[in-house]
């Protein structure tokens, strides 16, 4: 992870490193989801059962247990042997310095927005965004003159991620496929996000797009519609993110952004994992 940061934060070494990547970021949690895009529509219709954190699986999995299977919080699970990663291996695998941190951070934007919206809609807890490392105390009231989440873009995402002043890089999957919608991460840099937009995207991606920290589209390349479907859903992420995050930033109809996930949404995925444990359940 050190040497990868340090090459992305080079614009000359940058775009090989993102090739390198080409693979690895197939299986990264966003996408592994069917995108921002589908990740939304699961989450509006409630067809998340349970998420549980490898970090913490040794307290996951029993609340799991205790969730689906007891259905009483107070019985005592059984016995599970789950190891736990010692501190000092932990520790180990932390990433040096301020540059390469936000390097890495920014090559995963997409998943860390991922964690953003499963933590607003109650999948995982509050505070789990924030010992990912996002800002917990991002919302409605921190943009400029209260204009709440309607004013919400470019400059917003990278506040809640932490990213200082990043050159975001958009593009479709090479597959084409619509229905998994636009990808995106961010570079440090204006140098090192023109780098590897010139040097790996444009020449790979079916559509590739430059956006500048305000937002701006700077560079479009290859397929028209897909440049202006990706561009319009990275515009729209901010505002949809910051209602499902802002407890008191309504919609326009008066309804919270993460109402959507409902006790009778939440019943039915009970129901779901019962039959699983049952083996009942027939795999859709």
């Amino acid at each position: 992870p050190q040497h990868l940061a340090e090459a992305l934060c080079d614009a000359a070494s940058a775009p090989a490193a993102w090739q390198a990547l080409h693979f690895w970021r197939a299986k990264a949690l966003a996408s592994s989801l069917g995108g921002l895009r589908n990740l939304r529509s699961c989450l509006d219709r409630g067809r998340f059962v349970f998420a549980a954190r490898s970090e913490a699986v040794h307290i996951d999995a029993v609340a799991f247990h205790r969730l689906f299977v007891d259905g009483v919080a107070s019985e005592t699970p059984p016995r599970l042997h789950l190891n736990e990663l010692r501190p000092e291996l932990r520790a180990a695998r932390q990433v040096q310095g301020e540059a390469s941190l936000h390097a890495l951070r920014g090559l995963l934007a997409e998943d860390y927005t991922a964690l953003a919206f499963m933590a607003g809609y109650g999948l995982l807890p509050r505070g789990y965004a924030e010992q990912v490392g996002l800002r917990s105390n991002v919302s409605a009231n921190l943009l400029p003159g209260g204009r709440g989440c309607h004013a919400a873009g470019a400059s917003w995402l990278a506040r809640l991620l932490r990213l200082a002043s990043p050159w975001w890089l958009l593009w479709q999957d090479a597959g084409g496929k619509t229905r998994i919608g636009c990808h995106f991460a961010a570079a440090t840099t204006e140098a090192v996000g023109r780098s590897i937009f010139e040097g790996a995207l444009a020449s790979t991606a079916p559509a590739a797009l430059l956006v500048s920290p305000t937002g701006h589209l700077v560079r479009s390349h290859r397929k028209e519609p897909l440049v202006e479907s990706c561009f319009h859903e990275f515009r729209d992420l901010p505002c949809t993110l910051c209602r499902v995050l802002s407890p008191r930033a309504a919609d326009d109809d008066g309804s919270d952004g993460a109402a959507a996930w409902t006790a009778e949404a939440t019943a039915d995925a009970r129901d779901w994992a019962a039959a699983v444990v049952s083996g009942s359940a027939v795999d859709e």
